[in-house]
């Protein structure tokens, strides 16, 4: 047996899947760091059980995405908009010139005049770091909108290159590519996300449930624009927003099961199978 992936035994049993299996899953998340250089501190590295299913073409799942999208109302907009989302919203930078450090000041009703000094001041104390929350408008839910349907578009039209791109290459068995999974094959700078070799596997998440929480916490959240909350708000009714990725790699404590094994896992771990995410997922195989 051939092939390109560093695990034979998993990448056997990947192959020799059916299309649509039903995989249950226990991993440590990598999670992300944050903090300064000389202290990096990780957040999200939770083990975690899942329940998902792999198998299924990517752009089929992008064209179902992008349908139920178009299929969004203006009730649905709305109800983006109740929901209370908030955004940041830069309103002044320390670079500015001085008449655009005063102008802002006098937007904001503060005392325009002096030096750049003075005027710095003032912001800082007013709408500290330059910027502030403000509430998501449907002005910001349509722009977002555009925006979601546009990201579609250029991914079924094939014109974005994910940044990962050069770094993965289809998982092939006896010359066969295994759909659900891919190969890390390594990064030219020599800083490895994995060993080369290591299997990626990516599905349409069913289900999870936390088994040990990450000991700092999860990763902080990110100060997003008002529209990219919204765009955020907009893609989490997609299918395509259940689309995740996991690796395998060797020496670490995953466990993988699938078919009716993984079935009776997720029983076991508490997790309901939605009948409504299976069937948008039989139907991408349909469509495959």
């Amino acid at each position: 047996m051939s092939t390109n992936a560093n695990n034979t035994a998993l990448a056997t049993l990947l192959a020799d899947a059916k299309l649509g299996t039903f995989t249950g899953l226990v991993v440590t998340k990598k999670g992300a760091e944050r903090g300064p250089k000389a202290a990096r501190v990780r957040y999200g590295d939770d083990t975690v059980y899942v329940s998902l299913v792999t198998g299924f073409r990517y752009l089929s799942l992008v064209e179902k995405s992008k349908a139920k999208a178009l299929a969004l109302t203006d009730a649905d907009k709305d109800a983006v908009v109740a929901t209370g989302l908030t955004g940041w919203e830069r309103v002044w930078k320390k670079s500015a010139k001085v008449a655009e450090l005063a102008e802002v000041c006098t937007t904001l009703g503060l005392d325009a005049t002096g030096g750049k000094k003075d005027l710095v001041a003032r912001l800082e104390a007013a709408v500290p770091g330059g910027v502030r929350e403000v509430a998501v408008t449907r002005e910001h839910v349509d722009a977002a909108y555009e925006a979601l349907l546009a990201d579609l578009d250029r991914t079924l039209n094939k014109e974005t290159k994910p940044t990962t791109a050069d770094v993965f290459e289809p998982l092939v068995v006896n010359g066969e590519k295994v759909r659900g999974a891919r190969v890390y094959t390594g990064n030219d700078n020599g800083e490895d996300a994995a060993e080369p070799g290591t299997i990626y596997l990516h599905g349409l998440l069913i289900g999870s449930r936390v088994l040990t929480p990450a000991p700092n916490g999860p990763v902080p959240a990110a100060k997003s624009t008002p529209v990219n909350a919204a765009k955020k708000a907009l893609r989490s009714k997609l299918p395509i927003s259940r689309y995740v990725s996991y690796v395998l790699e060797p020496g670490t404590d995953f466990v993988l099961a699938a078919g009716a094994t993984a079935a009776a896992a997720a029983d076991g771990h508490g997790i309901t199978v939605d009948a409504d995410r299976v069937r948008e997922v039989k139907e991408m195989l349909g469509a495959a």
